[in-house]
């Protein structure tokens, strides 16, 4: 079961538009280089004041949907990369 399993990925932030979270999105999606794109759910707080700093991020998560583009993650931990 991989959906349970915990992954971190590193990556740069970016804050999507109302529209995207009306359609179930998040508010934030990691672009990483190597995993792809992630739809981020949780942690808010947290990935704003690092999305403030405009810098990259260091996601802890479980991927909840892998079949989704972009994949969605629930956070578990965030921190500045």
């Amino acid at each position: 079961e991989t959906a349970s399993e915990q992954v971190t990925v590193v990556g740069l932030l970016a804050k999507m538009g109302e529209s995207f979270e009306e359609t179930g999105g998040g508010k934030f999606i990691l672009s990483s280089e190597d995993e792809g794109n992630f739809d981020l759910h949780g942690k808010e707080d947290e990935l704003d004041e690092i999305y403030q700093q405009q810098i990259q991020a260091k996601v802890v998560g479980r991927i909840t949907d892998e079949d989704t583009r972009p994949k969605v993650m629930e956070v578990d931990e965030v921190e500045t990369a």
